[in-house]
């Protein structure tokens, strides 16, 4: 039996919404420039430190970090709190309606999609000035942990799952019919008296409920999920953190592409949630154990450039005829989408296809008694995280995605036979998910309690 002392927990929240200006890039639809600001954006952190080991957790509303913004935020904390780097998990939400953290070689890799879409020209000056901003962005987000640090104190923990069917709040954004993951992950911590100082909330779904057009920033449904749980339960903070939300969204299930739209989805999420936050038993004393790994993602072969000119004329010929159709949103947006992925892999083709042979990714555990936190980067299809959490010997295994790093989608072997965006634009061989899975099964099982 092991010896378990009381947990201490901080918590905090840090406005991180940036100038008007800023490009929203993640829909790859013109240009657009924040304009406005909806609702604000924040870093929401959450420490653990069970007397023995520290982690910190961080949602950001952002699209998503990458590994160098992610390593200089990492190595600010450790100095000032002692919190090791591996023990710190930096994730967004992935609303779209945001931008990607300001990093320069984050900023590298979204200029080649952007050259591929003959764009660069028309927002290299505006992705300039936000590069400049990393700097203060790495201080503004490493201070919420260092705050939650500071904030720590005697409380109890635990958790419990949540389920929201396909249909609900979203579904397979490529077809309602296959999988998605229902799961509604919930952790709740309590003061010694049993109020509720913060819920960290986790769910498989891209916040694209906005128009790819929209200028205002904006949290997306996550924020409004957030928002129930900190207003019912005053005082508290709630975090959002995102899942395998890589072929996950609202695409079939929003009735509009609004704010309202995102607030009843939201509402639904954050009432859910609620829900399970009231049935969760707390306990003043865990052990935590945290876990790190670094694999290898092998890049794919490019097709020939008439081959990629060719896929482009096609999807472009299927979005006309879609049009001329009447076809639904659902169906139109997969045919832009398509369009959209046929023209990045022409321009990749054109530009040299990719430098490296294979790009090297982090995994990380973060788990506490029956609950265990996967890191995983960026875009994972929902099939990769149900079955890690098949697979996991913990009673309670939530994936985290975006998390420590921003890589475009990871799909699974059978994706690879179908001209889809998500597979035009993935870069990895159909082998990378199963390297991923592997490492973070390895993992877990080193972490599991005997």
């Amino acid at each position: 039996m092991v010896k378990m002392g009381k947990t201490k927990i901080g918590l905090s929240r840090v406005d991180i919404t940036p100038p008007v200006g800023v490009p929203l890039l993640a829909h790859f639809e013109g240009v657009v420039l924040a304009k406005g600001v909806h609702d604000r954006l924040f870093c929401k952190a959450l420490v653990i430190d069970d007397g023995e080991n520290v982690a910190a957790i961080l949602a950001n509303d952002l699209v998503g970090v990458d590994r160098g913004f992610v390593s200089s935020t990492r190595s600010l904390i450790e100095k000032e709190t002692g919190i090791e780097g591996k023990n710190i998990m930096i994730t967004t939400t992935h609303t779209h309606t945001a931008p990607s953290a300001p990093s320069k070689s984050a900023m590298s890799e979204e200029k080649q999609l952007l050259q591929a879409l003959n764009m660069i020209s028309r927002v290299e000056p505006y992705l300039k000035s936000w590069e400049e901003m990393e700097p203060y962005y790495t201080r503004k987000i490493a201070s919420a942990a260092i705050i939650a640090y500071e904030n720590r104190k005697e409380a109890r923990i635990g958790s419990s799952k949540g389920h929201l069917p396909s249909g609900i709040i979203c579904t397979n954004r490529r077809d309602p019919n296959e999988p998605m993951d229902p799961e509604v992950g919930v952790i709740r911590v309590d003061d010694e008296k049993g109020k509720l100082m913060g819920a960290l909330m986790n769910y498989s779904c891209h916040p694209t409920v906005n128009d790819p057009r929209e200028t205002l920033l904006s949290g997306d449904f996550p924020a409004y999920a957030t928002r129930i749980i900190e207003k019912t339960k005053k005082g508290s903070i709630a975090m959002f953190t995102n899942g395998a939300e890589g072929n996950i969204s609202t695409r079939w299930t929003r009735r509009e592409q609004t704010f309202k739209e995102a607030e009843r989805l939201g509402n639904i999420l954050g009432a859910e949630a609620l829900k399970v936050l009231e049935q969760i038993e707390t306990k003043d004393s865990v052990e935590l154990k945290v876990g790190s790994e670094i694999t290898r993602l092998p890049y794919k072969e490019l097709p020939p450039l008439k081959e990629a000119e060719e896929a482009a004329r096609k999807a472009k010929s299927e979005l006309e005829q879609l049009k001329k159709s009447g076809a639904s949103h659902g169906a139109l947006r997969r045919g832009i989408t398509n369009l959209q992925g046929a023209e990045i892999v022409l321009g990749m083709v054109k530009a040299g296809g990719f430098k490296e042979k294979e790009r090297p990714v982090e995994i990380q555990v973060i788990a506490f008694n029956d609950t265990a936190l996967v890191g995983v980067p960026g875009e994972l299809f929902v099939q990769w995280g149900l079955r890690i959490k098949e697979k996991s010997r913990f009673k309670k295994t939530f994936i985290i995605g975006l998390a420590n790093d921003s890589i475009p989608y990871v799909l699974t072997p059978e994706d690879y036979e179908q001209e889809l965006y998500e597979t035009y634009v993935s870069p990895w061989a159909p082998n990378a998910g199963l390297n991923i899975e592997k490492t973070a099964l390895g993992l877990l099982n080193e972490l599991t309690w005997s």
